[in-house]
């Protein structure tokens, strides 16, 4: 049976995850807008923010599914980093990516 307290504890850290979230996105396309690398990512360990991302970390930034980044990397629209069996694609890509494809209304 879960208790008040461990419902309140529960919304805290959803809240907190949301709200680190929503951050890293607002960082993120800003750095994009501006041409700036971000310096920030929530949960970063002390060695900062991860160099290369896999196709879930990406699709997650991007707001797509990793699907779609495994499409874009298999057309040659977004380039990768081999690593063993796996693909990775870094940060810079995907502002490159994004910037390649911006249009004015």
């Amino acid at each position: 049976m879960t208790t008040q307290q461990d419902l309140t504890t529960l919304i805290a850290r959803e809240l907190n995850a949301a709200a680190d979230r929503i951050a890293a996105a607002l960082v993120q396309e800003y750095s994009i807008e501006k041409g700036v690398r971000t310096l920030y990512t929530p949960g970063a360990g002390s060695l900062g923010p991860k160099l290369l991302l896999n196709a879930l970390e990406a699709a997650e930034l991007l707001g797509v599914s990793d699907t779609t980044i495994r499409e874009l990397w298999g057309a040659g629209h977004l380039k990768f980093v081999r690593i063993g069996k796996g693909r990775k694609v870094t940060r810079t890509e995907l502002g490159r990516f994004i910037a390649d494809r911006e249009e004015m209304a």
